[in-house]
């Protein structure tokens, strides 16, 4: 009797060691897939359109030409770095109908900076296209941005800080010009050999009027704790909309990319 009771006791100590591990395997392998979610969750890419505004205009300054003007302010709300260069803007009419899409591949000259994000940063968009049709009846837009996660090991983002920035209005027959400067400092121990800029403007409000960057010929560089001057005025903001100009807001990085051979 005491023989069996001995070995009863020794299945009962073998079972509840087998379920012990089975539990600690199970919490093992939940705690991991817990992480995994984490670590998932953490590297999304994500982006969120903070404000658009289109406008259909002509411009008398180069012959009554009728311009589409499209700006769009973007932020980078997730937990790791973004490129956010691949982007869609389609303009529609009052039923919904597509009139005609642009893309980043369509645009002329830089129109969107910068095109990497750290968490937390902007970037803007401005596209002044012709428009497909004669006085297409363009009712909204739907901007599109999809979002891609930067392998950090292959690129070197530096942002860079704009000091007195200001808009500079000019007043004319047509409504008027505008755009901004301030001095660029590169407070880094790095050259800064690919600047990427842009610039949001906006009322006195703080409503989002639209976008300007450098133009299509201009580079920037900047050696470590240097500074320069920046103008940036392309593509141009609708003339009814200049003399509304307030205040402006300065997004500009460096970004270059180590290419593997």
């Amino acid at each position: 009797m005491k023989k069996k009771m001995l070995f009863g006791s020794a299945v009962l100590s073998m079972g509840l060691l087998l379920a012990g591990c089975g539990d600690e395997e199970a919490s093992t392998s939940k705690n991991s897939s817990s992480e995994e979610q984490t670590e998932a969750t953490q590297n999304e890419a994500k982006v969120k359109v903070m404000d658009k505004k289109f406008y259909l205009w002509t411009d008398e300054s180069i012959g009554d030409m009728e311009q589409l003007s499209i700006y769009t302010m973007i932020k980078n709300t997730g937990k790791t770095t973004v490129d956010i260069s691949n982007f869609r803007i389609t303009s529609l009419d009052k039923d919904g109908s597509v009139i005609q899409t642009d893309t980043s591949s369509s645009t002329l000259g830089r129109s969107f900076a910068p095109s990497v994000l750290k968490p937390g940063q902007v970037s803007y968009i401005g596209l002044q296209v012709d428009p497909n049709i004669p006085n297409p009846d363009i009712k909204d837009i739907q901007v599109d941005v999809n979002p891609t996660v930067v392998d950090m090991s292959l690129v070197d983002i530096t942002e860079l800080k704009v000091k007195n920035g200001k808009t500079n209005v000019d007043l004319d027959n047509w409504g008027g010009t505008a755009d901004v400067t301030g001095l660029l400092q590169n407070h880094s121990k790095k050259d800064a050999l690919n600047v990427e800029a842009g610039a949001g403007v906006f009322d006195k409000d703080n409503n989002f009027l639209g976008a300007l960057f450098l133009s299509s010929d201009e580079t920037i560089t900047l050696g470590p704790k240097q500074s320069t001057g920046l103008q940036l005025g392309f593509p141009g903001i609708p003339s009814s909309e200049v003399k509304k100009i307030d205040h402006v807001d300065f997004s500009v990085s460096n970004v270059e990319y180590d290419v593997q051979d």
